[in-house]
Order: structure tokens, then sequence, then C-alpha cells
């Protein structure tokens, strides 16, 4: 993972540390990039199969790796519409 941190302490352990900023977004961030409600962000994120996401406290954290993949998953493709319409 590109955002893991090492660092050797007195005793020599190594220990790793995540560097969690860029990585994470909260509710409003998501919101905001893809121009749609909070309250539709919340809705996809308890939808079955949505994706993962952390809560502390009262904030919500959706790791952008997970929201990608749960986004992909909700793709359309072409093909799918045109078998549709043509239903």
């Amino acid at each position: 993972m590109k955002n893991l941190n090492k660092s050797v302490n007195e005793d020599n352990e190594t220990n790793e540390c995540y560097d969690l900023r860029g990585m994470m977004a909260t509710v409003a961030q998501l919101a905001k990039e893809m121009n749609v409600s909070r309250g539709l962000i919340y809705k996809l994120l308890n939808e079955p199969g949505g994706p993962a996401f952390v809560k502390l406290g009262s904030k919500v954290l959706i790791d952008r790796r997970e929201w990608a993949r749960f986004l992909e998953s909700k793709t359309v493709r072409r093909e799918a519409i045109e078998e549709t319409s043509a239903a």
C-alpha cells in the first residue's frame, strides 16, 4: 500500500502507520464531489451491497477505493441500455 509509513523504534521494532489523508472521505465531501445530496450518499451507504464505511462518533468516513468499487458495480454499460430499450 502506498500510504504506508514505516519507522523503527529504539528496540529495533518496525512500526507501521497508515496515512489516511486523501484516502477517506466524509459524506459531505462525496456529495459535493458528485454534485448530489448528502441524503443520497447516506441512502447508498445503507443499500444492500453498499460500500463499507467507518463511523467515528457522528462522523461517517468512506474509503475512496471502496466507493469507487461500489460505483463501478452500479455502472450501466451501453449494451445494457440498448437491450432494455429494445424490449
